[in-house]
């Protein structure tokens, strides 16, 4: 599958090798000529794993394999709800965990109706939530946890009809260099990528909205997000129809923000947490964006 950045007016195919980076048009010719010497690899960038002399297209496919469900994400939090339903309590607000004098933990609900007694607890919420339920538990990973900032986010559906779309889906989709003023971050190509998730002859996107960048976009309206999905897709698409269908799905706390010192930020939680016997963290602050990212951590710390 292809991938595409919209730069300068134009979609522009990813490049997959370094000799196919330095005849592209994506950066200027200084910049392809620092990105040859070491230094510039260091710093990383876009097109830092490109410059790699054992790069290749089949390994960048390897490593970006794309999945999904027929029913999508959502199933696999349905087949977990089915599978443990009988052991689930559903609508309980967690106040605090704190060590149980006769060993474990204390569950406490915010209800204060009961609480939990138990040897492990497992804490998959957002940094932030986890910080102030572990507040009485220690104080200074609840400090730690409280400095990790999310950016926010919104995922915009478009559905339309595909002889509305004048170019050939041919990949994954799209990203959006910042420079080029628009406020679309990115947009995937969701009825290219797996079968049966639009109806026929209907091509459905997902576009973002968002990010560090343009937090102040999570205030607006539905009518404006609307039409900056429009006005977007225009340019970076060329699709000038209206949509036959769209959904706005907005994320305040969606991503993770890793900056500077990050890593030691991390570092010291998990040292703090080795402390604490039968107690996990997991979650997308733990350098674990994708759903399989999280998953797999998960695995190796639980």
């Amino acid at each position: 599958q292809h991938r595409y950045i919209y730069k300068n007016k134009k979609l522009h195919s990813i490049p997959s090798s370094r000799g196919e980076f330095l005849k592209s048009g994506l950066v200027k010719f200084s910049e392809k000529i620092r990105s040859l010497g070491g230094p510039a690899m260091e710093r990383g960038g876009l097109f830092n794993s490109l410059l790699r002399d054992q790069w290749s297209r089949d390994q960048w496919l390897k490593m970006e394999k794309v999945c999904s469900f027929k029913w999508g994400m959502g199933t696999l939090t349905a087949r977990l709800e089915e599978e443990f339903r009988s052991k689930i309590q559903y609508g309980c607000e967690v106040e605090s965990i704190e060590k149980n004098p006769k060993g474990g933990f204390k569950v406490r609900r915010k209800d204060r109706l009961m609480a939990v007694d138990a040897d492990v607890v497992v804490v998959a919420t957002p940094a932030s939530i986890v910080g102030a339920i572990l507040k009485t538990l220690d104080k200074k990973i609840m400090e730690l946890l409280s400095d990790i900032t999310y950016a926010p986010m919104i995922m915009v559906y478009t559905g339309f009809s595909e002889k509305d779309v004048p170019r050939a889906l041919d990949g994954f989709g799209v990203s959006v260099a910042g420079s080029e003023g628009i406020r679309l971050l990115g947009s995937v190509w969701l009825s290219a990528l797996f079968p049966n998730r639009a109806p026929k002859g209907v091509a459905m996107f997902a576009n973002f909205f968002g990010g560090e960048s343009d937090v102040h976009s999570i205030n607006l309206t539905e009518e404006e997000i609307i039409g900056a999905v429009r006005h977007d897709l225009e340019m970076v698409m060329g699709i000038a129809a209206c949509p036959q269908f769209v959904y706005v799905k907005r994320w305040q706390q969606a991503i993770p923000q890793y900056a500077t010192g990050y890593a030691e930020q991390i570092g010291a939680i998990k040292s703090c947490i080795k402390n604490i016997p039968g107690l996990f963290l997991t979650g997308g602050y733990f350098n674990a964006l994708s759903v399989s990212d999280t998953i797999s951590y998960s695995k190796n710390v639980v």
